[in-house]
């Protein structure tokens, strides 16, 4: 499993054009991590010049990028936002406040766009063709504090406690320095900061029926029984339906031209890139979760392909990220084992390895103490306000950019 997805991650960035990809292959049910990785990664002999000037810590970024990279999520956040409808009493087919592809709400300036008008203008239909203008009106009904506590009921902001050093916590803003507008980006995947492992874990939580679980590489090989035994976030009914609609995804909407054997769900996101406080026109981050099968899943797979060339297969998730995931999800469960562990201990020495996992446990709690948006000073210029960070717009608009575009 662990060469099939570095191959795959490298096929992917050829066809692409990219400048990284990364992804994680998890089993739902326990959180065991069977295959992680990036490319381009280390080249051979890096990581020991990188030893032999002191410096080993350099290497982790390019190697567990899955834990290091803080990114706005895109619609891949939308399915959450689903479950937290269906927990406070939405139906599937109630309508959603739909009547244009662009359109404002409340009588502000800030305007809303999808690429093409809403076809099934339900709630269902808002998740299944991604619209953006869908999800602002579900997310207004809720109001901010059910939204907020989705998101940190799935845990996002904050370590998933991942046995591996360096995990990054991410950001969701404090739900009393939330403005409406940070509702509304918040919706759809933007004024938050995630990492993909903790997105996985997120997705994990609806494909196993609704429990926790900590995303973990060792696990005890005389240990067969797979029942999710963690704590329940949703109830098992709305993980079904949320799974059902993310099925529907791959049927119907976004996900549809994706193809493929396996009987997938996943969803699509595509959000522009923000570079130390920028949005920068061209630059995107295409993300594609999806698990199977999809009834039952064994296998939940996440890619992520940073600034994909549009010249080449364009940047949405479904030309660039969910290719790849079908073609992990259809060998991987053709193909038992799991070789991530010898595959990341032969690239970093185990001694190494150790020490900066008790390196990262003994400063845990003096980094969960301090911003997290100063985790990602890549993606966020700590210096701005975080809620400000809602769009490219933002700096002049005081956070009601003029238009927001419908991403796959």
């Amino acid at each position: 499993e662990q060469a099939l997805l570095e191959s795959i991650l490298e096929e992917t960035l050829v066809k692409t054009g990219a400048r990284s990809v990364s992804g994680i292959v998890m089993d739902p049910r326990d959180g065991e991590i069977v295959a992680m990785g990036t490319y381009p990664g280390l080249m051979r002999g890096d990581l020991q010049k990188l030893w032999n000037r002191g410096e080993p810590e350099l290497a982790l970024p390019r190697m567990l990028q899955a834990l290091h990279l803080t990114m706005e999520p895109g619609s891949i956040v939308k399915p959450l936002i689903l479950t937290a409808a269906l927990q406070n009493g939405f139906k599937f087919e109630d309508p959603v406040d739909v009547y244009s592809k662009s359109q404002t709400f409340d009588n502000h300036r800030r305007r809303y766009e999808d690429s093409h008008l809403l076809r099934d203008r339900t709630v269902l239909g808002t998740v299944v063709e991604s619209s953006n203008i869908g999800i602002v009106d579900i997310g207004r009904r809720l109001g901010k504090q059910h939204v907020h506590r989705c998101l940190t009921t799935f845990g996002l902001g904050r370590r998933t406690g991942v046995d591996l050093p360096g995990e990054e916590r991410g950001r969701v803003i404090p739900l009393e320095q939330w403005k409406w507008h940070t509702l509304s980006s918040a919706c759809f995947g933007y004024a938050i900061q995630v990492t993909p492992i903790q997105m996985i874990r997120a997705y994990s939580i609806i494909a196993n029926g609704g429990r926790s679980v900590t995303p973990h590489l060792r696990r005890d090989p005389s240990i067969q029984d797979k029942t999710v035994s963690g704590d329940r976030v949703i109830p098992e009914s709305i993980a079904a339906q949320a799974r059902f609609a993310m099925r529907e995804v791959m049927r119907i909407g976004t996900g549809k031209t994706v193809g493929g054997t396996v009987d997938m769900a996943g969803k699509t996101g595509t959000a522009k890139m923000n570079i130390h406080g920028e949005y920068i026109d061209g630059k995107y981050t295409a993300s594609f979760i999806g698990f199977a099968p999809w009834g039952a899943p064994e296998r939940i797979a996440m890619v992520v392909v940073e600034e994909p060339d549009p010249a080449m297969q364009g940047y949405y998730a479904s030309r660039t990220a969910a290719p790849a995931v079908r073609s992990l999800l259809e060998g991987v469960l053709r193909s038992p084992g799991n070789q991530v562990q010898q595959a990341l201990e032969q690239r970093i020495p185990v001694s190494w390895l150790s020490q900066r996992k008790a390196a990262a446990a003994s400063s845990s709690n003096r980094r969960d103490s301090t911003e997290a948006g100063q985790l990602a000073p890549r993606r966020i210029d700590p210096g701005r306000r975080a809620d400000s960070l809602a769009s490219p717009d933002d700096r002049e608009q005081g956070g009601e950019p003029e238009a927001w575009h419908h991403d796959d």
